[in-house]
């Protein structure tokens, strides 16, 4: 008997035995045998629909007869007398990878509706899946970001094509990341079709690139292509320092995302230094004088990436170039509005201020804007008190007070003047120094002898009427000695001033 002949008779003993093709169902339930559809793929792929499809509480019931070959009873052999159940589906269409040459299976499909409870149905959609490992991430900008996903269908087919994607144009279907003007050159695919999981790197993130991505693959088979709907939510973000102030006139600096990254360890800059010991993301500045500078932070990993910086402790000040000591009219003097993070200012503002500042009495005069102001041809007109504003992400700063003194062209004639007589004074005064100098060395060497007065100690040790004082019979004895220290003390020569010394006192004693 062939298999075709056997089939006919099977089929028409099941339609016998469901009595209008109707089957026993739960309460409250019904079923009814649909017509099947089966389309072979491949060798073993066999692609089923069955009819009338449903909507809502229902489910479709797939059977199975083998065709079993005996030779020994039959010529050919005969189909399997009781279907198996292969399972069920909430959707019309599935797919069976048979064991065996998909010309040698027979499938039937029942349709039950008004289901209460639904079953746990394994095949239709549940053979199509795609799994993310997350389902939102987020990434600095300028970095590179992985999106991973796993993926699965009815087995024996073969995927032709899998891609991400975030825009699915109309009437032309999702568009391949590789292929987005947006993305070219900065996505990378890295697949295994026999584990079934997929990979996709996007570097250089821009804020655009947060979107949703989704990933999807299509089979050999025409109607076989899966998209999953959920996808990865990607958010891109950049770091920015928040500061505010502390207690005792200290800062606290934030390093903060518009989005939460994955276990980050932040690292703190301060005038492009890295900041040792300190990798949380707050920050503590204490010390007006050793904190003063600029700050940024970035994440360990990714050191390059660094938020703007800004600003600790450090006020603007007000430069003079271009100047001589004393401002001479006729001169050109720039003014430079600096700052150690003069790089993060911005709307420079110069005013001048020509009296003292005071509560009570001001006359300020607004003078340009620029980082720099710069004086042509100064003149005393331009003399005051000068000072510059500036703005940066804490707001709007002002300098402290610059004084600026021009002096007229007269001044400069009697400077010169001044120098021309100076020199000649100097001259003098140093020649006066020397022959000082010179006449006190003089005294110093006759110091040994002095006139006594009357009354002092040393006057009475010279007293010519004793003869008790050491130093007298010193003097004594002098014209005897034949020392040539004592020969110039000679009376009979009287060659020398220290002799003359000494008849001078003996006659003021008389």
């Amino acid at each position: 008997m062939s298999p075709q002949r056997s089939a006919n008779i099977t089929a028409a003993v099941i339609l016998i035995l469901l009595a209008g093709h109707l089957i026993p169902a739960s309460s409250g339930q019904t079923a009814q045998q649909g017509t099947m559809d089966q389309q072979v793929l491949g060798y073993r792929v066999s692609k089923l629909t069955c009819s009338p499809t449903c909507s809502g509480n229902c489910y479709y019931s797939w059977l199975k007869q083998r065709w079993i070959s005996d030779y020994w009873h039959t010529d050919e052999g005969y189909w399997q007398h009781t279907p198996t159940s292969i399972g069920c589906s909430t959707t019309a269409t599935v797919w069976i990878d048979s064991t065996s040459s998909s010309i040698q299976d027979k499938y039937s499909c029942n349709v039950y509706t008004h289901v209460y409870s639904l079953p746990y149905c394994e095949l239709g959609e549940q053979q199509w899946d795609v799994m993310y490992n997350l389902d939102s991430v987020c990434a600095l900008e300028g970095s590179s970001v992985d999106l991973f996903c796993i993926y699965k269908h009815p087995g024996g087919l073969t995927v032709t094509a899998s891609f991400w994607f975030i825009n699915d144009q109309p009437g032309v279907g999702p568009v391949d990341l590789r292929d987005d003007d947006q993305y070219k050159g900065r996505v990378q695919y890295y697949q295994n079709q026999n584990q079934l999981y997929h990979t996709v790197t996007i570097t250089d993130l821009r804020a655009n690139d947060a979107q949703t991505y989704k990933f999807r693959f299509i089979t050999d088979d025409p109607d076989g292509k899966y998209t999953d709907s959920s996808g990865i939510r990607l958010s891109v973000t950049g770091l920015k320092i928040e500061v505010s102030d502390t207690q005792g006139g200290g800062k606290k600096l934030i390093c903060r995302s518009t989005c939460t990254l994955t276990n980050p360890t932040y690292i703190w800059y301060r005038n492009e230094q890295p900041v040792s010991e300190q990798n949380r993301a707050v920050l503590y500045l204490r010390d007006r004088t050793v904190d003063a500078g600029s700050y940024s932070c970035a994440v360990k990993g990714h050191e390059e990436i660094r938020s703007a910086a800004v600003c600790g402790f450090e006020g603007l000040q007000v430069k003079v170039e271009g100047a001589t000591a004393a401002l001479v009219e006729g001169q050109t003097v720039t003014l430079t509005c600096s700052s150690m993070c003069s790089q993060f200012y911005s709307n420079y503002t110069w005013y001048r201020n020509r009296q003292a500042v005071s509560e009570q009495n001001r006359s300020v005069e607004a003078l340009g804007t620029g980082q720099n102001y710069s004086i042509t041809n100064i003149s005393s007109q331009h003399s005051g008190l000068y000072y510059c504003t500036a703005l940066n992400q804490l707001g709007q700063h002002s300098s402290a007070l610059a004084r600026l003194d021009v002096f007229s062209d007269w001044w400069k004639q009697y400077a010169v003047w001044a120098a021309v007589g100076l020199v000649p004074a100097l001259a003098l005064s140093l020649l006066t120094a020397v022959l000082c100098v010179q006449r006190k060395r003089r005294a110093e060497r006759g110091a040994d002898v002095q006139t006594p007065k009357p009354g002092d100690d040393t006057y009475t040790a010279l007293n010519l009427a004793t003869t008790s004082s050491s130093e007298y019979d010193t003097l004594t004895h002098a014209t005897h000695s034949p020392s040539d220290t004592y020969s110039t003390l000679n009376p009979a020569t009287r060659t020398s001033s220290e002799y003359d010394t000494l008849t001078d006192c003996s006659e003021s004693r008389k």
